[in-house]
This record gives C-alpha cells, sequence and structure tokens, in this order.
C-alpha cells in the first residue's frame, strides 16, 4: 500500500497554528534567537490577513533585500534586524509643501 498522504490545506492550517503559537513565545525567551521564514513572518506581521507570503521571503533573500544568516541549506533570520532593515528600508518619510 501508498502512503497516506494528508490534505495540504489541513496541514498548512494547522503549521500556521503552530508558527502563531511559538513566535512570541521563542522571542521572548530569547531576544537574538534566529528563527526560520515562517517564524520570522508571524513575529512582525501578527495579523495572517496582512501576512506576506513564504515566497516574498525567499525572493528577499534571494536578492539579498534584508539581512539573513546561512548554515549550509538553511536559512535563518533575527527579527530585530529584519525589522530595523525594513523600516530603514522601505519607510517613506513625509514632507512639508
Amino acid at each position: 500500500m501508498g502512503k497516506k498522504t494528508e490534505n495540504p490545506a489541513k496541514l498548512d492550517a494547522r503549521r500556521q497554528r503552530i508558527v502563531d503559537a511559538i513566535a512570541p513565545a521563542k522571542l521572548e525567551d530569547n531576544p537574538l534567537a534566529l528563527v526560520p521564514g515562517e517564524v520570522l513572518l508571524a513575529t512582525l506581521w501578527p495579523d495572517p490577513e496582512t501576512r506576506p507570503t513564504m515566497r516574498w521571503v525567499r525572493k528577499m533573500t534571494a536578492t539579498r533585500s534584508f539581512p539573513f544568516v546561512k548554515l549550509g541549506n538553511r536559512v535563518w533570520f533575527d527579527p530585530q534586524r529584519v525589522r530595523r532593515h525594513l523600516d530603514k528600508q522601505f519607510t517613506v518619510e513625509a514632507f512639508s509643501v
């Protein structure tokens, strides 16, 4: 018999609940923690409706648009450094006319 596979949507929803549950706890315990992309997204964008996708994170790392640490095949992020970089790189300052 073949291997039983789960519904991808069900698996994604379960994975998202796990990421949402552990993201804040990891950073409160250790502010220097390196986290995977899913936890980075859950940390910086708490609302799942406005959160970018992992595809966006991969594009940003491929173009070296924000800081990351690469150990072997794994890519890790420091959420505080990424947030500072996003603020510096993508904030548009207002000016008076």
